[in-house]
């Protein structure tokens, strides 16, 4: 398991340094604005989180086997994931980890941030004992870096994923499978 303990590491190996922490219960308007943000520089504004969102961020921060990693540049959250340790029965019993919603603010991307929190997130996989990783990222993503990142890190596109989305496909997949046409 992972421990949400609020530790927070100096990255200075990355183009503007930051801190990568883990998120605390007064942290949820920041991930929000971060999740804003990612679509537009100008929509990371303050706003009021939903009565969901807010059942949602306690109900994940209560979880013992689900971490979310912040990046902050001049303490300011700019970038986010989230790491959800899952126990398994396979390899000698060693858990498995997921990797959710890596998410860095258009204005901060391609300055180490995804790689720093992402340095941590892996980090602490291996203190947990977890024998694989499992990250899964849209095809688009191909073009924007993200899947250089990921091999750069050591991940390796070595299996085929699916998904069935079983309320709303997101605006971003929509978009992408009109490009493919």
């Amino acid at each position: 398991m992972v421990a949400q303990d609020g530790h927070a590491d100096q990255v200075m190996d990355a183009v503007v340094p930051c801190t990568v922490r883990t998120a605390r219960p007064e942290d949820l308007l920041a991930v929000l604005r971060v999740y804003a943000a990612e679509r537009s520089p100008e929509d990371g504004s303050p706003r009021v989180a939903s009565d969901l969102e807010q059942r949602t961020w306690a109900r994940m921060m209560r979880s013992d086997d689900l971490t979310v990693y912040l990046a902050e540049v001049d303490d300011q959250v700019v970038g986010t994931v989230t790491l959800m340790t899952m126990p398994n029965l396979t390899y000698s019993c060693a858990p498995t980890a997921f990797v959710e919603a890596v998410v860095v603010a258009v204005g901060h991307r391609r300055t180490g941030v995804a790689t720093a929190i992402m340095r941590r997130l892996l980090s602490d996989a291996r203190s947990a004992g977890c024998n694989k990783v499992q990250l899964l990222s849209h095809k688009r993503h191909a073009a924007d870096g993200a899947h250089r990142l990921y091999t750069s890190l050591g991940f390796e596109p070595e299996a085929e994923g699916f998904r069935l989305y079983l309320q709303e496909v997101p605006a971003a997949v929509r978009a992408a499978r009109v490009a493919q046409r």
